[in-house]
């Protein structure tokens, strides 16, 4: 049983720290339009109770399920809770759950109870992590310079125990085999303060590389020696300073710009609405004079991907090299101050540490594909971030205090920053979670002949 003290235990220092903050927490995860499945107990749980209760409990429980009849004899019945228009949990109303508050939080279907946890078997350690789409797990992730330190699991904070993920042992292939071993020198790279961040984003790319014909799930077998050498070279700060010269001779092609807007304002779900998304995204873009233009406006996905894959045939438009000047002043302008700079540094070391531990890199087909594909994410993050004008605005009362009053400007910038970057970074997780964006975005780098080394400098410079 986990938590009895009989297994080795592994967390980060935001996980010992984070709780649900309720009603003060500025999303709620229950009306994103999220698909929420019931697991057979506590739907027999919920059913029995609900056959004692007052009737007008007793109709609104029984109506609120969607039965999926099994398909054959090895798959189970399936019970999912109803959503409202536009997206929703119909068990939530006026800022609660009816269930929670009818029958108490042991009903709670697991999905709900342990969101957003994730529990998994690593080798012989129970690991405990959470996903960033939570507002509160982003701030502890990314806010502390101690949060992602590593750490042995406070099992009383963990009121409900579900295994939900793992590597599999008994898997021999090279990838898993050398999982442990490789996730703890690539998080040890991150972390070496040593370098710049950009220089440590670049040295996870060169090693992922370097290593990528021998950590794919296509190889059954190989031999390792490789991929020990190349830790070992990385580790040497003479051969990392002769690698870290080559990044710079890359530089990012404006059409980039215009390929990660596309993605992130791809129509998402019909019938679901995001307000918060809409309202970020649509500042950004609309701040960017005729960006909005130039983007797909169907309302239609596959539309929207055949306006986009055309533009990629087209000749490079005036525009997309305007918008990308613009992208590269505000975002030089906002790191040209070293404190905000630190900052949001730190933001994407803590998120990019996180990430290694949290979704573990054999979920991809091979080390690369896992790195490129958070570097995507990352664009994302930069574009919607650096963009804001509110930050601009910070930076410009920044620029135009007096030396007296430079002090208590400069925290105040850096408290907008801090909360412009969790806003940003825990929507842009929540719509990889729940959409298409990083993949639609690197299948459209792929097209570029851009999902590749050389394409990840490109987003790294990005």
């Amino acid at each position: 049983m986990f938590g009895d003290g009989g297994e080795v235990s592994l967390t980060m220092k935001y996980m010992n720290r984070f709780g649900c903050i309720g009603a003060a927490c500025e999303e709620n995860c229950c009306m994103d339009g999220w698909r929420i499945d019931v697991d057979r107990a506590h739907y027999d749980k919920l059913m029995a109770m609900a056959q004692f209760s007052a009737k007008p409990i007793a109709r609104k429980f029984n109506a609120t399920f969607i039965i999926v009849p099994k398909k054959n004899k090895k798959e189970p019945e399936r019970y999912i809770i109803k959503q409202f228009e536009g997206g929703g949990c119909s068990l939530f109303d006026d800022g609660w759950c009816e269930l929670h508050a009818t029958f108490g939080y042991e009903t709670l279907p697991h999905v709900c109870a342990f969101y957003p946890r994730k529990l998994k078997y690593v080798g012989e350690t129970v690991e405990l992590s959470a996903t960033g789409s939570c507002p509160e797990v982003t701030r502890q992730i990314i806010l502390h310079e101690d949060g992602v330190d590593l750490e042995p699991i406070d099992f009383s904070r963990v009121h409900r125990k579900v295994l939900q993920d793992g590597l599999d042992p008994r898997d021999t292939r090279p990838f898993f085999r050398t999982f442990i071993e490789v996730r703890g020198f690539v998080m040890e790279l991150l972390r070496e303060e040593s370098l710049a961040w950009d220089e440590r984003q670049f040295l996870m790319l060169w090693f992922s590389k370097r290593t990528t014909e021998v950590l794919s799930k296509a190889v059954p077998k190989a031999d390792l020696s490789p991929v020990a050498r190349e830790m070992e070279l990385l580790r040497n700060p003479k051969v990392r300073h002769e690698i870290t010269k080559r990044y710079a001779e890359l530089q990012t092609p404006a059409a980039l710009v215009l390929m990660v807007v596309r993605a992130i304002v791809r129509p998402k779900t019909k019938g679901i609405v995001r307000p918060k998304w809409n309202e970020l995204t649509n500042g950004v873009i609309n701040s960017y004079t005729r960006l909005a233009e130039m983007l797909p406006q169907s309302e239609d996905p596959a539309e929207h991907d055949r306006q986009a894959e055309a533009s990629l045939r087209e000749p490079q438009h005036m525009t997309t090299i305007e918008v990308w000047a613009e992208y590269r002043r505000r975002r030089d302008r906002i790191r040209a101050i070293p404190e905000v700079a630190r900052t949001i540094d730190r933001c994407f070391k803590n998120y990019s540490i996180h990430t290694w531990f949290h979704r573990m890199p054999t979920e991809e087909n091979d080390i690369i594909t896992y790195t490129l594909r958070t570097l995507t994410q990352q664009s994302a993050m930069k574009f919607l971030l650096y963009s804001q004008v509110g930050l601009q605005d910070a930076v410009s009362e920044l620029e135009a205090a007096a030396p007296e009053e430079r002090e208590a400007v400069l925290a105040k910038v850096l408290d907008t920053v801090e909360k412009a970057t969790v806003n940003v970074f825990y929507q842009i997780a929540r719509h990889v979670e729940h959409g298409l964006l990083i993949k639609w975005l690197a299948e459209m780098l792929r097209k570029m002949e851009m999902f590749s080394a050389a394409g990840g400098v490109y987003l790294i410079h990005f």
